[in-house]
């Protein structure tokens, strides 16, 4: 599960309690736009008094605001089709179940909730023993995060009749009961019923049955919910475009790096403009690099399916969207680092600029952007440690990537109402990095030579690296050694970073290297 920071609805207003609050949404998207071009006005007063100039960027402008504008209307054409469909249907033929399900389920994702209901209670006035409509009809009032739809003693007695109707066999069915029960403040009851959901969803027995296949992560979360006492809320309606911690960790880190990379270029005379462009260049090759050290490691996870006990090749095109799909994770650091490392000396020969002292500028940023990244893994899930018994381990969420790793690895049952306590080696990973930064942005000013940064960086990330591995449990051993890949590649780091600080300690000391008190020449692009 990744973690999302929040959702931008594409089709309708955020709700927050009782209320609908139309300035969230793309109503927010649509005012931020609308500030950004008047600022940029405001900041531009030679363009606006040339109209010819406003030409090109007012229609620009437009454009992405009419997209804006126009993306409600173009997400919800599929729901407005369904729509249409059932009610062509239910004209020549009134009543008809699956017809007033399929509408119900239109106008929910449209979060028209109440017609939702409408349209079940109609259905249960012909079909009244239907458990389909019954357990559809509990689930949204019990869930649904509209106040003024939402009906407990409802919810929980047309919960009840369908696992009556289906004598308890569905995991779904018993989740909405579940639901319902916590909705009516019967917590340790929602916990049981919850539990027994999970045991049945996660049956041998039921392996034969894919008919109605349960969504395991979905139900923990729910379990979770009803162990902390809060009911559980159904934000599934409706297209969002959903706002990840991983992504905005990243973006922020890249940020931040690239700012400290300016400050102490311009100290040596780089143009904070060439150090823009040199992390635009770094970070997208760092991206690209990180990807393809992860489809290496992870291949049999990245390119196969599982089926009847063997691994099969996916098709063409789903090998190239597994290739690309980072939305569902898969980066390693060190494939970042070396693609880096090719890119940024590319870039040194063709602007004519010293390698090692362009090396040293950047190195303290990567640790900033590490500083970041890691809080997004913690966000995410994903560079778990093992289990702890310190009073800062971490349980995380019912439904992330640990926690469903424990599961699916025989160490959790699926319905236990919460995760081990595990080292969260992604803080630990963070705190380090940001430490490493402060040492070697300090340095920076005092090094004897061009290449000093480079051979301290590499000196203590591989240090640190190695030991926080060993509180690590999403990597498995390789080549028969009691080693991680990543403990491997940084001992082969620490062998290099010795060797490159022993060949620097025999090269004549630097004068630019030393600290400065006015900046050198700006460096021609």
């Amino acid at each position: 599960m990744r973690q999302t920071l929040f959702r931008i609805p594409l089709d309708g207003t955020w709700t927050i309690g009782p209320l609908d609050v139309p300035v969230f949404g793309l109503g927010a998207v649509l005012a931020v736009w609308c500030l950004i071009g008047i600022v940029w006005l405001y900041r531009n007063p030679t363009q606006r008094a040339h109209l010819k100039n406003l030409t090109a960027p007012a229609g620009i402008w437009l454009a992405i605001a009419m997209a804006i504008v126009l993306v409600p209307w173009f997400v919800q054409r599929q729901s407005r089709e369904e729509i249409a469909e059932a009610d062509r249907i239910l004209e020549a033929r009134p009543g008809t179940l699956e017809a007033l399900i399929e509408r119900s389920q239109a106008h929910f994702n449209m979060r028209q909730y109440a017609d939702a209901v409408g349209d079940l209670q109609m259905a249960l006035r012909d079909h009244p023993q239907s458990p389909i409509a019954l357990n559809r009809l509990a689930w949204i009032q019990a869930t649904c995060p509209q106040a003024s739809v939402r009906d407990a003693a409802a919810a929980l007695q047309n919960a009840k009749q369908a696992c009556e109707l289906t004598a308890s066999s569905n995991p779904e069915y018993l989740a909405t009961l579940s639901a319902a029960q916590a909705e009516a403040g019967d917590f340790k009851q929602a916990i049981e019923t919850q539990q027994q959901a999970l045991r049945l969803a996660t049956s041998p027995s039921r392996s034969d049955e894919p008919a109605t296949p349960a969504d395991i992560p979905r139900m923990r979360r729910q379990l979770q919910a009803a162990d902390e006492n809060r009911p559980f809320r159904d934000d599934s309606a409706g297209k969002s475009l959903p706002v990840y911690g991983f992504g905005t960790m990243l973006f922020i880190g890249f940020t931040a790096a690239a700012w400290s990379a300016a400050r102490r270029g311009m100290s040596i005379g780089y143009p904070p403009e060439l150090m823009w462009d040199v992390a635009i260049w770094l970070f997208i090759s760092g991206v690209i690099g990180c990807r393809i050290f992860y489809c290496i490691q992870y291949g049999q996870r990245v390119f196969f399916d599982f089926h009847n006990g063997q691994y099969v090749l996916k098709s063409l095109p789903d090998l190239v969207l597994s290739a690309v799909n980072l939305p569902d994770g898969g980066l390693v650091w060190y494939g970042g680092l070396f693609a880096g490392a090719l890119v940024a000396g590319w870039i040194c020969r063709q602007r004519k600029i010293s390698f090692l002292e362009l090396g040293d500028v950047l190195a303290p940023s990567l640790f900033v952007g590490l500083a970041f990244g890691r809080i997004g893994c913690f966000l995410n899930g994903c560079c778990y440690g093992d289990r702890c018994t310190l009073p800062w381990g971490v349980r995380f969420p019912m439904g992330s990537v640990p926690d469903m790793a424990l599961v699916l690895r025989g160490y959790l049952g699926a319905d236990q109402d919460f995760s081990m306590r595990l080292h969260p080696t992604q803080l630990y990973s963070s705190i380090s990095a940001a430490i490493l930064f402060f040492l070697t942005n300090t340095y920076f000013y005092y090094r004897p030579r061009n290449g000093s940064v480079i051979a301290l960086s590499a000196l203590t990330y591989a240090i640190g690296r190695f030991t926080i591995e060993f509180l690590r449990d999403d990597e498995p051993h390789q080549f028969g050694t009691p080693f991680t890949i990543s403990q491997l590649i940084s001992i082969v780091m620490f062998v290099f970073a010795v060797g490159f600080s022993i060949w620097l300690s025999r090269r004549p000391l630097s004068r630019t290297a030393s600290p400065v008190k006015k900046a050198r020449r700006p460096v021609t692009a």
